[in-house]
């Protein structure tokens, strides 16, 4: 009885890594490749970004954000 189990895991272990593998190969196989500067441009919600992302905030934003966290818990 117990060799029956454990024949059963190994088959579903071994279904289990099968279907990753199909399922990371087979796209690869069959789908087009595309490549260009639009590709690789940045795109958010429809809006093209413009300047740089980092912006200095004061520390009440922190504070403010640190105390809504805590009270929403």
């Amino acid at each position: 009885m117990a060799s029956a189990y454990n024949w059963s895991a190994v088959a579903f272990i071994l279904a289990a890594i099968g279907l990753v593998v199909f399922m990371l190969v087979v796209p690869r196989l069959l789908g087009g490749r595309s490549g260009g500067l639009q590709k690789e441009e940045v795109f958010e919600s429809g809006v093209v970004g413009a300047g740089n992302a980092r912006i200095r905030l004061s520390a009440k934003f922190y504070l403010v954000a640190l105390i809504y966290v805590i009270l929403d818990l």
